[in-house]
């Protein structure tokens, strides 16, 4: 795990799956590891697959957006949170908001709807990223993610250099 965490260090990007049967330590062990993250004053965002909510979209992110969101700057001088604050609408439901529908979130539907979610989720999470650091992004219990909270992480992996990402799952 500290090689993976070197290489981020130096810039590049990972991904690092702990796959075992249940109960021989993989949350106890990403758990140390993230603490030495923590120790080390690295941005760790941590993320839980859930039995119950595996299949509610961005269920896995939600402590992730709630702490992005509680730190980020809400009072207009921010240009993310400015440029999308008509789409905020959408993500009712996802975050402790509840914002009326608009002319512009009104008239999104079906496929068009969720990928507009999943980009106001995209450039949140992007704007929050320490500059030229990166974050770390750990999932427990991955396998009980949706498919929204997995087409999340793979957009961000796509355009948000280094990222870390650490993921257990169980056996099957």
């Amino acid at each position: 795990m500290r090689s993976y965490l070197q290489a981020w260090q130096e810039g590049q990007s990972n991904i690092l799956l702990l796959d075992g049967d249940s109960g021989i330590g993989k949350s106890r062990l990403l758990r140390a590891f993230l603490e030495l993250c923590r120790d080390m004053r690295l941005t760790v965002w941590e993320g839980q697959g859930h039995p119950v909510a595996h299949q509610t979209p961005y269920y896995a992110w939600k402590e992730i957006l709630r702490h992005v969101t509680m730190a980020s700057d809400r009072d207009g001088t921010d240009p993310v949170w400015a440029a999308i604050h008509t789409l905020l609408p959408l993500l009712n439901g996802i975050l402790p908001i509840q914002m009326a529908e608009n002319e512009t979130t009104s008239g999104l539907t079906g496929e068009s709807r969720a990928t507009a979610v999943r980009t106001v989720l995209a450039d949140l999470l992007a704007n929050a990223m320490p500059r030229k650091k990166g974050v770390i992004i750990s999932f427990d219990d991955a396998h009980w993610l949706d498919s929204a909270s997995w087409a999340l992480l793979h957009r961000l992996r796509q355009e948000q250099q280094p990222l870390l990402i650490l993921l257990t799952t169980r056996t099957t």
